[in-house]
């Protein structure tokens, strides 16, 4: 008989750090999410689209963020593609600038390719 083997729960941001539950975040994280700091790691995203991007100010009702630059598969340098927006809290207590939403955590890309 075989044993049976329990995937390994890791963080759902930066999917490194083990977590007790699965789909929890690891202590690390949780910071960046409930008190960001210049030079955390977020992600904006447009529609479906997420695009990488870095934290550079934090005031009580909002945060600057600039877009990272891009080279290729999940290789990105942080801070340097040079759009940078500024992000208020909604009622909902979400990031917004106009239509797009911030996501801190950790970066991450994506694209829907399906528009």
């Amino acid at each position: 008989m075989i044993p049976a083997t329990v995937p390994y729960e890791k963080c759902r941001f930066c999917r490194q750090a083990d977590v007790p539950e699965l789909g929890d975040a690891c202590s690390d994280c949780k910071r960046r999410i409930n008190c960001p700091e210049a030079g955390d790691g977020c992600a904006v995203e447009i529609g479906s689209d997420t695009y990488p991007a870095t934290v550079l100010r934090v005031t009580a009702h909002t945060i600057v963020v600039r877009w990272d630059k891009e080279h290729g598969r999940g290789l990105t340098t942080p801070g340097a593609g040079g759009r940078e927006m500024r992000f208020v809290k909604n009622r909902h207590g979400r990031w917004v600038h106009r239509s797009y939403r911030l996501s801190l955590g950790a970066r991450s890309s994506r694209r829907d390719p399906s528009f």
